[in-house]
């Protein structure tokens, strides 16, 4: 018997679809990002948040946290009614930055900071 062979559909692999992405979509807002002083992790993992939660970096009222484990610095602050956290290396350098929407007292965020390692700075 001879088998008729059909030609399969040519299918877009995958990968290269999401390089394309990567690079139409996510590049060029991260170049945007970092930029403006927000860490990749911040711009992929927390959009707009990160943005908004850079206004902690300027504020003189923002309060201080340190990890002695990580050697890493915390700032928080209020901005636009939600609390708003960044987090910086020894040297001073943005790892990430975020807002807590759920959390709308400043206990609840010392305790979520304090779970995290971190304590008051004085």
């Amino acid at each position: 018997m001879n088998a008729v062979m059909t030609p399969k559909p040519k299918v877009f692999p995958m990968g290269l679809l999401i390089l394309v992405l990567l690079a139409v979509l996510v590049v060029p807002a991260l170049k945007v990002a970092t930029e403006a002083g927000v860490s990749a992790h911040a711009a992929v993992k927390h959009g707009t948040y990160a943005t908004l939660a850079q206004k902690c970096k300027d504020n003189p009222d923002s309060t201080r946290f340190f990890n002695p484990v990580t050697q890493r610095t915390g700032l928080v602050c209020k901005v636009d009614g939600k609390w708003a956290v960044v987090i910086m290396d020894r040297w001073g350098k943005e790892v990430t930055s975020f807002v807590k929407e759920k959390m709308h007292e400043f206990p609840q965020v010392l305790k979520y900071m304090k779970n995290a390692g971190y304590g008051l700075m004085h």
